[in-house]
């Protein structure tokens, strides 16, 4: 059957205009909507469910700057000078995000939303269509693809834009499970039910997707890598280390653990590292990652070099004596004329790995030093640390072994900033003029978008 699909064109800001002259970040970004004809179809409904991971590599989601924005806003990373940083650029490195007029701050919302949209219209058709092409198993494997799908992005969101509000308490994004109509106006959910109902979502995605073929997309063990992200977040430390055990138990008996031999291995081109665990795949004509090189990669012009105070922490970290393959200048960082930039990006055309086993690990790691199992935590984070060549550590893990191994780890992968929120740090975020942020500022999270707010007025602004 021959697809048909409406293309709605939303103009977010007709005309923008920086003082540089720049227009680096103008958008005029589009929602592919299949209409009834094409979603009454299993082949409509799978092309939908293929919109929804399109969204998923934008440039403001998973293709760039739901990483990068982070390091901005935790003062990581600074200018180098290689390309013009536009106004958004400037007001995240500022901190001086504004919900009217930051572009990165409002598209990021849209297009997040629509992939939401696109999710939730599906499973309006789901359960009704019955062809030829519609079996059980696919039945269950598009739905739990999309449950995948939208759990994550509910969770992204909600990291960026949630904050404990004045008389409010912590407040979350709008959270909804089915198609919005032309005059809804969905509050922002609570922080709990948030975090309730993307949990849902993934516990769901693991039992629809056990056992199925999804040609490398979502598959159980990565709603099971998230659920141990999500509850690490939200603090669960029984159910980070049973999602973390579902994950790390199918690789028992693997080299490294599962662990690929270089970390660098985990940004390249072509068919992912086992160890990563769900990835976004690039292409010279399918380009995911071309965001990431933009700000990152060197022969492109990296936008940003590694601010120095940050690669201070990763090297005090580092065990004296230790060559750890993670912090070594002229491996995972390479130093050009006194600026230091990251080389995880340099592959050209690279696939945007979402999360990773080693990640996985960490995880487990601090849960275990939460539940009393310290030294079970020290096998885990000991995996991680000999796969770079590090030394074991020795006697009883403890939570300042596992932030030291997860800011080395997982460095620009858009953890630190979340990370030193969840472990309330004193003045660890910085601006260009060298000011220091509290992890509480509320200037370290996104506002809510103006042109939301307009619209609805069920939404109250990060105050």
């Amino acid at each position: 059957m021959k697809k048909i699909k409406y293309i709605i064109t939303v103009i977010i800001l007709s005309t923008v205009i920086f003082s540089s002259c720049e227009n680096v970040l103008d958008v005029s970004p589009t929602v592919e909507l299949a209409d009834e004809v094409a979603l009454n179809s299993t082949v409509g409904l799978q092309s939908a469910l293929m919109g929804a991971y399109d969204k998923l590599q934008n440039g403001y989601l998973y293709g760039g700057r739901y990483w990068v924005s982070r390091d901005m806003i935790a003062g990581t990373v600074k200018i180098s000078g290689l390309q013009n940083t536009v106004f958004e650029e400037l007001q995240m490195l500022n901190k001086t995000m504004s919900g009217q007029s930051n572009q990165i701050v409002q598209v990021t919302w849209q297009v997040s939303y629509e992939a939401i949209g696109i999710i939730n219209r599906l499973f309006e058709y789901l359960p009704v269509v019955n062809d030829a092409d519609m079996t059980d198993d696919v039945r269950e494997r598009i739905e739990g693809e999309a449950k995948f799908i939208r759990a994550i992005v509910f969770f992204e969101l909600t990291r960026l834009y949630s904050y404990d509000v004045q008389g409010l308490g912590p407040l979350a994004v709008p959270i909804f499970t089915e198609a919005l109509g032309p005059f809804d106006q969905p509050p922002r959910a609570s922080l709990e039910e948030a975090y309730e109902q993307i949990i849902l979502d993934l516990q769901d995605a693991t039992t629809l997707l056990a056992g199925k073929n999804t040609q490398g997309r979502a598959t159980d063990v990565a709603a099971q890598a998230f659920l141990s992200r999500v509850n690490f977040y939200k603090g669960d430390w029984d159910a980070v280390e049973t999602a973390a055990n579902y994950v790390i138990n199918k690789f028992t008996g693997q080299p490294n653990g599962g662990l690929a031999d270089d970390v660098l291995s985990c940004f390249t081109a072509g068919s992912p590292d086992p160890e990563v665990l769900f990835a976004l795949l690039a292409s010279g004509t399918d380009d995911a990652t071309g965001t990431f090189r933009g700000y990152y990669r060197l022969a492109s012009n990296a936008k940003f070099s590694i601010d120095g105070s940050y690669l201070g922490k990763i090297g005090a970290n580092v065990l004296a004596g230790d060559d750890d393959a993670r912090a070594r200048v002229d491996h995972a960082f390479v130093n050009v004329e006194g600026k230091v930039y990251t080389t995880k990006f340099d592959v050209e055309y690279h696939n945007a790995p979402v999360i990773r086993l080693a990640e996985v690990y960490l995880n487990r790691a601090e849960a275990r030093v939460n539940l009393g199992r310290a030294a079970d935590a020290t096998l885990d984070l000991n995996v991680v640390r000999n796969r770079s060549g590090v030394r074991s550590l020795t006697g009883n893990a403890t939570l300042a072994n596992c932030e030291s191994e997860r800011t080395i780890e997982l460095n620009l992968e858009g953890d630190y900033l979340h990370n030193m929120i969840r472990l309330q740090k004193p003045n660890f975020a910085k601006d260009i003029q060298g000011n220091r942020y509290n992890w509480d500022d509320v200037r370290l999270k996104f506002p809510i978008p103006k042109s939301q707010l307009d619209v609805n007025s069920n939404l109250v602004q990060n105050i």
